[in-house]
């Protein structure tokens, strides 16, 4: 998982670790200042970053261009 964070980090999709704290893991992963876990840690990281980026899709439908 430290190599699997590390190429998503350099992937240049990476919205970086102040995005979410499933982001903040991934960064702390590919950087192997933390383990690389569990399927119910990495579960968590998935969800924490989704609920983030909807959130931001819905608060900018009300936004005028």
């Amino acid at each position: 998982m430290h190599k699997l964070s590390d190429d998503v980090v350099k992937s240049g999709l990476f919205r970086g670790p102040s995005f979410s704290a499933g982001d903040d893991y991934i960064d702390k992963c590919a950087k192997k200042s933390v383990g690389p876990s569990n399927q119910t840690r990495w579960k968590t990281v998935g969800i924490n970053h989704h609920i983030m980026q909807v959130i931001g899709e819905v608060a900018s439908l009300g936004v005028k261009p």
